[in-house]
């Protein structure tokens, strides 16, 4: 009963603050401002990358394109006189689904390299000036070394101490000779997020929740608008979208889907999928390497692989999953 009278509650207090403009404010205090830091980046960045913005080649993302969005949000979280505030805020504590990465990637190189061996060995400076000033300019932490790839290829899984254009970086990677390729470390996955276009006077943001979900899309969705003005002014919208389930029915998102064992060595256990499936392996250079189906999560028989990282690509009737696959 508690449940149900709670989706009551959101949809009731949706409609009586339609239209509702009250004052708030785009300052917060730093244990807030970091809640929405990363919310900011990614909104800023696919907003750059959407609108194809000469801003998508850099790495360091446009303080101002970030703040814009920053402030409204901080204004949506100090509009406490908004029943709808709590919704998104409280109740579904919607951010930005963290789809675009920020501080992470990999790169696939020749282990032959000296500077390659060095990062291996932890030995910095790695005595190549353009890889060594990369890693200064950008607080680049080695975060894993792989002894093992393809032709040759090692792979190092890099982090950045700040948020960064994680795209436009490793295009950069790309242009050392030796390098084979240069990823963002993208997470796979749907759910909650949060939208945003800017206007000569206001920011819309659109706070989506989702559920019915899988590893590629969402079923249903419901959204709450808000317009914040440039001084700060929060005004309520409306909300509209798929009726929001009593929560704890069967429309609630799904149990996460996991590979284990992950390194591998012979066969991988695919859990939290009841269904059949068929999956494709391949390599870091796009290659097919194995193709086959399941009806029991099991994946067997996979010694012919040499020790390396995969893409495993899991095809579902409702979209694709993928992972990142170690073969020891």
């Amino acid at each position: 009963m508690k449940k149900l009278i709670l989706s009551l509650i959101i949809g009731v207090a949706a409609l009586c603050s339609y239209g509702q403009i009250v004052q708030s404010s785009c300052t917060a205090p730093d244990s807030v401002v970091v809640k929405y830091i990363d919310d900011a980046d990614r909104l800023a960045l696919m907003r750059i990358f959407r609108n194809g913005l000469s801003f998508a080649d850099s790495v360091n993302i446009p303080i101002p394109y970030s703040d814009t969005v920053r402030n409204a949000l901080l204004a949506v979280y100090n509009a406490f006189s908004l029943p709808a505030r709590d919704t998104v805020i409280e109740i579904f504590n919607i951010h930005a689904f963290p789809n675009i990465p920020l501080r992470r990637f990999s790169i696939f190189a020749d282990s032959n390299l000296l500077w390659m061996q060095n990062i291996r060995n932890n030995i910095a400076p790695t005595g190549d000036p353009f890889v060594d000033s990369l890693i200064d300019k950008y607080s680049l932490t080695k975060k894993a070394y792989y002894p093992f790839g393809l032709q040759g290829s090692h792979i190092v899984d890099f982090e950045a101490s700040n948020n960064l254009n994680m795209k436009a970086l490793s295009e950069i990677w790309k242009t050392i000779p030796g390098v084979e390729n240069s990823v963002p470390d993208y997470l796979l996955g749907s759910g909650n997020t949060i939208y945003d276009s800017i206007y000569s006077d206001h920011v819309e943001l659109i706070f989506d929740h989702a559920w019915a979900c899988n590893y590629s899309t969402c079923l249903r969705h419901h959204f709450w608008k808000f317009n914040i003005y440039f001084d700060c002014t929060v005004e309520f919208m409306g909300s509209y979208g798929d009726q929001i389930p009593v929560l704890g029915t069967s429309n609630e998102i799904k149990k996460p889907i996991t590979v284990s064992p992950n390194p591998f060595n012979d066969n991988i256990q695919i859990n939290g999928l009841s269904e059949p499936f068929t999956y494709l392996i391949v390599d870091t250079l796009g290659k097919l390497r194995i193709s086959g189906s399941s009806d029991n999560g099991e994946l067997k028989n996979l010694n012919s692989l040499e020790k390396g990282i995969y893409m495993l690509s899991i095809n579902l009737p409702k979209g694709k999953i993928n992972f990142k696959i170690i073969k020891e």
